[in-house]
């Protein structure tokens, strides 16, 4: 299901690769730190890839799919997932993923403050979620998944709560 809202948001959107500015999201945190080792490690922002769906692209598939006289039960689910997210990044490597990856726990380990591990019964080592909550509003999950060929962000932010959170885990 996760698979299929990220597929909707990628088929509506031309993907760009992102050059954040913002600095307030995981994935904006993580660019920053990518850009000041560049030089150092020799990476270059060629091995690495991220998509920025914003609140203002949100709003305009929430406005196409109340438009759509078609309704189906996994379009209603889209519709209520989207009615809590108010961005989504998807930061992607295929390239020094052992690097990126270090960087992701050391960068994680350093804002362990802010962000909260979020533990499931199906989560794997290399596959794991963080929150970060304002109070009992979970306002961003962070969701690592790394193979050994591949290493994903899915980064939304938003107003959700714990319960919100399970259910879109379970997609």
């Amino acid at each position: 299901m996760i698979r299929l809202f990220i597929c909707l948001f990628l088929s509506v959107v031309t993907a760009f690769t992102c050059k954040a500015e913002s600095q307030e999201d995981f994935v904006g945190l993580l660019l920053s730190d990518i850009k000041a080792e560049e030089n150092a490690e020799g990476v270059s922002n060629d091995d690495y890839s991220c998509i920025t769906i914003g609140p203002a692209m949100v709003e305009k598939v929430l406005e196409m799919m109340s438009n759509n006289k078609e309704s189906d039960k996994n379009q209603e689910q889209i519709k209520k997932v989207l009615s809590h997210i108010k961005s989504l990044r998807i930061f992607n490597a295929q390239q020094n993923i052992e690097l990126y990856y270090n960087d992701i726990i050391s960068l994680l380990n350093k804002k362990q403050k802010t962000y909260k591990k979020y533990t499931t019964s199906t989560e794997k080592d290399a596959s794991c979620i963080w929150l970060r909550k304002n109070k009992d509003k979970v306002i961003e999950i962070v969701k690592l998944n790394k193979t050994e060929d591949d290493l994903k962000i899915v980064n939304f932010t938003g107003d959700m709560t714990d319960d919100f959170v399970a259910e879109l885990l379970k997609m």
